[in-house]
């Protein structure tokens, strides 16, 4: 499965209906509801704690989702919702994904990805790693996202220190937990990182731009349709 994530215009969006992604993830304030009728991918709306001030405002959320036939959305944070407004998107149909904005550092344990906290005051991390089971929430790792050339990183070098993180780390936990993958994917790599990763539930491209600056696993409106056209 295919996600292109920070899906901001109409042209990136027609670009993955010409080679037909499955999930597009567009940022809540790039949110057009005619875009529901213009994609033929499942669309995936994105509230990402750096932009988005409400989303500790979680009744302006499921507000805003209420009339919006969407099937996935995306919190990208360090803590995760509370479970009442868990039931209530899955009482929907809607499918959660959790992002940690900082994505996973090459010497972090893989269990650092769960949220530290819920905005359920007294559930810490302990407890939001049950609230994943408990409801099939989605994972979102971005792999060594401070690195440019991570997937070499991450191949060549991790592993080499007892703290450093694993290919073999990253396909266990994604065997736990239902996990998309984000990682420098291009043309010319992704046929050997989806052998090498192959755990994952989906594979993520970060389209680039001014949301994901401290991203460096993001690719180019150019190289995206590059990839497109060869996977």
């Amino acid at each position: 499965m295919i996600k292109i994530d920070n899906v901001c215009n109409k042209e990136i969006l027609e670009l993955c209906n010409r080679y037909k992604v499955d999930i597009i993830t567009i940022p809540y304030s790039f949110f057009k509801k005619e875009f529901l009728a213009q994609s033929s991918a499942e669309i995936c709306i994105e509230f990402d704690d750096r932009y988005e001030g409400f989303i500790k405002d979680e009744s302006k959320i499921l507000s805003f989702l209420e009339n919006i036939p969407i099937k996935w959305v995306q919190f990208t944070s360090t803590n995760l919702i509370s479970e009442k407004s868990i039931k209530a998107l899955k009482r929907r149909g809607i499918n959660i994904i959790y992002r940690r904005f900082d994505g996973l550092d090459s010497n972090e344990d893989i269990y650092w990805q769960f949220p530290a906290f819920s905005s359920d005051k007294d559930v810490s991390i302990n407890g939001t790693e049950k609230l994943f089971s408990k409801y099939g929430i989605y994972f979102q790792i971005d792999i060594l996202s401070s690195y440019a050339d991570a997937w070499d990183v991450l191949k060549n070098e991790c592993g080499k220190h007892e703290e450093d993180i694993t290919i073999a780390e990253i396909n266990e936990f994604a065997g736990k937990y239902k996990t998309f993958m984000a990682i420098n994917f291009n043309s010319k790599n992704f046929k050997e990182i989806k052998i090498s990763l192959n755990r994952a539930y989906g594979y993520t491209l970060t389209v680039e731009g001014y949301r994901e600056r401290f991203n460096e696993n993001t690719i180019s409106v150019n190289e995206l349709e590059k990839f497109l056209k060869n996977i």
